[in-house]
């Protein structure tokens, strides 16, 4: 359920299941606080992401990026630190550090990540395509070209991807 944001000094609620949702490379995403809710303080996205799904390793050089995980276990490399995490723990990213995440669990991971300050979230839609969790995901087959240049607008590398010929 998409929900409009009215921001001038007052609070908001979300109930169970409300904001946007997306699928992004095999995850599915629902956008909880976005720039727009939080004038550009944080995003704050619901993300589910099944066995084996890993992102490439990566460097933001815009916004830290924090995840509690809620289920599952995942494996986080931030610079030359490896932790594995499961329900009810906490791993910090910060900017400008190359780090990437897999779901080593059998089972999905459920995990909230946050991101300060907002902004990455267009970044996701911009790969992404809107969805429902209840839904089959899109069929998996990344555009790298336009991966690479979105990342090159949100100010996010990717070093293994970049040094690949295509």
């Amino acid at each position: 359920m998409n929900r409009s944001y009215t921001h001038q000094g007052a609070g908001w609620h979300l109930k169970p299941g409300e904001g946007e949702g997306w699928w992004f490379l095999g995850s599915f995403m629902r956008f909880v606080a976005t720039g727009e809710s939080t004038s550009g303080s944080f995003a704050l996205i619901d993300e589910v992401a099944g066995p084996g799904r890993a992102s490439p390793p990566h460097i933001h050089h815009t916004e830290d990026e924090l995840f509690e995980i809620l289920e599952g276990e995942v494996t986080f490399t931030c610079g030359e630190e490896t932790h594995v995490a499961g329900p009810e723990s906490f791993v910090f990213l910060p900017r400008d550090v190359v780090h990437n995440f897999r779901v080593s669990s059998d089972t999905p991971a459920r995990m909230l990540l946050w991101i300060s300050p907002a902004g990455l979230e267009g970044f996701f839609k911009g790969i992404g395509v809107p969805g429902d969790i209840g839904a089959p995901p899109p069929p998996l087959s990344p555009d790298i070209e336009k991966l690479l240049a979105l990342g090159r607008e949100y100010h996010v590398e990717h070093p293994t991807l970049e040094a690949t010929p295509r």
